[in-house]
């Protein structure tokens, strides 16, 4: 029974894949850019996760970010984390307009923002930690009608007594 539902999932998932990249060829431009999907090493999650980011406050230079997400830190430390973090980017082009970008164009953004992980099945008293956000976002054509975009992050972890240096890259991809 276990193997009928995994091998179920397995083939929606497989036949998904094909409408989500035509969805992307033929996605209208002229409403504001709301969700991506991003997959992330290091920063937050602390090693590896998968998040949704939804942009709750649009404005011609700025915008502000909502994220969630499950990640991993493929060790005995923790069986699953869930990274969240709510972040203000500001456009660092002069000449550019909408945030995030709504068209193929090349932009730069400083990220700037607070975040945390709860660490699931952690044998530590923390099973809580949290941290600031310092980046850099760029925003790219990933086909003639979707935008991704990369970004670089310094995200110390500050415990109760001790601020530990760390950083993550990630990459997403503008699903609405």
């Amino acid at each position: 029974m276990r193997l009928i539902s995994s091998v179920t999932i397995y083939l929606a998932l497989l036949l998904a894949l094909p409408y989500t990249a035509y969805s992307q060829l033929r996605k209208p431009y002229g409403k504001p850019v709301r969700w991506s999907a991003t997959f992330e090493v290091g920063g937050l999650s602390p090693i590896a996760s998968v998040n949704a980011e939804y942009g709750i406050i649009q404005t011609k230079r700025s915008f502000v970010t909502l994220r969630g997400g499950l990640g991993q830190t493929f060790s005995g430390y923790s069986l699953l984390t869930l990274p969240h973090a709510l972040t203000w980017n500001q456009v660092l082009s002069r000449k550019q307009k909408g945030c995030p970008s709504q068209g193929p164009r090349n932009s730069w953004f400083a990220e700037l923002g607070v975040g945390g992980v709860y660490l699931i099945g952690s044998p530590e008293e923390t099973d809580y930690q949290w941290g600031l956000i310092l980046g850099v976002r760029y925003y790219f054509a990933y086909n003639r009608r979707a935008n991704g975009f990369w970004k670089v992050q310094l995200t110390p972890i500050i415990l109760s007594d001790e601020i530990i240096p760390w950083g993550g890259l990630g990459i997403g991809l503008i699903i609405d």
